[in-house]
């Protein structure tokens, strides 16, 4: 109910407030509060939050664990991969690192000083 329907029907001239209405005796009744029941229902509402809490902790769990294990089963698959191509790996770098020595050994001769060391 509105301020202005309680002021209509209570035919007041003046505006109420609703804290002024709830002041008023026996508007709020006061109740016994039996404060071990209060607590009662304090700690099991406390427990079951807690039991949420550590399944939904648990289920988190559970999902990152299919996550890591789908994870290494795929690092071994790609190590297996790389294991066997580790022989075509080494030589291709041996390779690799031959022509780049005779790359190096083209620009450190020069061509007059090759004539001169090479017999005829």
């Amino acid at each position: 109910m509105k301020n202005d329907e309680i002021n209509q029907i209570a035919d007041l001239d003046n505006q109420l407030t609703s804290a002024e209405i709830l002041r008023w005796p026996g508007v709020v009744a006061d109740q016994d509060v039996d404060a071990d029941t209060i607590e009662r229902e304090a700690i099991d509402l406390f427990t079951a939050a807690l039991d949420d809490l550590v399944s939904s902790r648990v289920r988190e769990g559970e999902a990152l664990k299919g996550m890591l294990n789908q994870r290494v089963v795929s690092i071994r698959e790609i190590v297996a991969s790389i294991r066997q191509k580790i022989p075509e790996i080494i030589c291709g770098q041996g390779k690799k690192n031959l022509l780049e020595k005779l790359e190096e050994l083209k620009a450190e001769l020069e061509p007059t000083r090759l004539e001169q060391e090479i017999p005829y």
